[in-house]
């Protein structure tokens, strides 16, 4: 048998990655180690974090080719998403009881197609709106 004392288990004896001198400025901090909480170097003010929401326009443009105003409602035009959804379905109980008559067909389509073209420069006027908010913010 042998008299030697077990020593500390290999995983106590090395230091910890989060006790180590870290790189400043992290895009995001490392963990704490259990029950220590994070340091006050992390709290700089020139760190900030930005979530965008960013809207596509090519979703946008499915959306509105799917049901014609659900675009403008994912870009946040409510009213105009309405108007178009109501417009829609006026028309599509028009063209279904005068389905004889060539002008409701060509109004539903051109109400699809005003649809996709607005969902698309919506998507695009919300983003344009969005990064000069955060460029402001930035300054």
């Amino acid at each position: 048998m042998s008299d030697a004392t077990p020593g500390p288990h290999p995983a106590q004896s090395a230091p910890h990655p989060a006790n180590l001198p870290v790189p400043y400025p992290q895009p995001y901090p490392a963990a704490p180690a259990h029950g220590q909480q994070h340091p006050a170097a992390y709290a700089h003010p020139a760190v900030m974090t930005v979530v965008l929401n960013r809207k596509e326009p090519v979703l946008a443009a499915v959306l509105s080719l799917l049901f014609p105003g659900v675009g403008q409602l994912y870009n946040g035009q409510t009213v105009a998403g309405i108007l178009f959804l109501v417009a829609w379905f006026v028309n599509s109980i028009i063209t279904v009881f005068f389905f004889w008559l060539v002008v409701p067909v060509l109004v539903q389509i051109g109400i699809q197609i005003w649809a996709v073209i607005d969902a698309v420069l919506g998507a695009q006027r919300a983003n344009h709106r969005l990064a000069t908010q955060v460029a402001q913010q930035t300054r």
